[in-house]
């Protein structure tokens, strides 16, 4: 009998997700054995040191979080009033499913990424990924990177060969997100278009000032498009794990198809800092901790 309980405890133990914890707190967000640069970069943890924290608090996000997470921290019997939601977005299959405003949420406090979504401009933060000093680098060639999501449930692995084959015969540099922090620091420099089917991938390359041309299958990229104040016809709408709408997607597809490109860049992103560290700065009103300092990752000017 106690030969069948070590192997369910040690399954237990086995197959429950871990989360980072640093300084005491959880910080929970998606990071798939694959690897996902956008999904690993979303976190606040990359650009804050949280001083002095409550016991047992936990940040979610940001990224994509089915019904923003609720269900999840039920599961895992987690106190929302120890629990703050960050940046978090929501992905759903039908691109023009409408949602309703969101006025309230159960976490000691919240914002959301998808601003179209948030009744008060309170409960919205862009997300903290833009705080990154990569974003910060100037355009210094006209290459074009074709970053693509390495999820097969994305990104079909039917398509492989092809994007490699088009991206060379284009001329594309080509990279996939399940690349490292230095593989996408060096992409974004050595490039000034970007052609993508990766929210972060889009996010980026807007704020660093690059052309995007954005690949989409689910409403974060109307979410997106809509936080720029471009029109949703600018999105080349794929089907999500579909060979072929990729396929066809990136045959027709130059430097000028549907590309989109911000004129203010740079007020964004300092705007964009700045609702981030807002919302860390009203965290620290609710006591969730006493200061916080700014981590390596942030862009230096920023720090002044």
């Amino acid at each position: 009998m106690n030969f069948f309980k070590q192997i369910r405890d040690t399954f237990k133990n086995t197959s429950k997700q871990s989360y980072p914890v640093e300084n005491g707190i959880t910080f929970i967000h998606h990071n798939p054995g694959r690897g996902n640069i956008g999904d690993y970069l979303c976190s606040p943890r990359h650009y804050f040191k949280f001083n002095n924290p409550i016991k047992d608090l936990h940040i979610i996000g940001g990224g994509v979080f089915v019904g923003l997470a609720i269900d999840k921290i039920r599961r895992n019997k987690i106190s929302f009033e120890k629990s703050v939601l960050w940046g978090v977005g929501q992905s759903l299959r039908d691109i023009n499913q409408q949602t309703e405003l969101i006025e309230s949420l159960p976490y000691r406090d919240w914002a959301i990424r998808d601003k179209k979504y948030a009744l008060s401009d309170k409960n919205f933060v862009p997300c903290c990924s833009c705080l990154h000093r990569m974003l910060d680098t100037p355009t210094s060639t006209n290459k074009t990177l074709l970053f693509l999501n390495a999820d097969p449930k994305v990104t079909s692995s039917a398509t492989i060969d092809f994007c490699n084959q088009i991206a060379k015969s284009k001329g594309w540099e080509i990279l996939f997100n399940n690349c490292t922090e230095a593989d996408i620091i060096n992409a974004i420099k050595g490039c000034d278009h970007i052609i993508t089917n990766s929210y972060h991938g889009s996010y980026w390359g807007l704020l660093s000032g690059r052309k995007v041309t954005m690949m989409g299958y689910s409403s974060k990229f109307i979410s997106l498009l809509d936080l720029f104040n471009f029109s949703d016809k600018k999105l080349i709408q794929i089907n999500r794990g579909e060979a072929s709408t990729l396929i066809e997607a990136l045959k027709n597809i130059n430097d000028e198809t549907k590309a989109i490109q911000l004129e203010n860049s740079a007020d964004y992103l300092k705007a964009f800092r700045n609702l981030n560290t807002s919302f860390a700065d009203r965290l620290i009103t609710h006591r969730l901790f006493s200061d916080y300092t700014l981590t390596e990752r942030v862009a230096p000017d920023f720090l002044k």
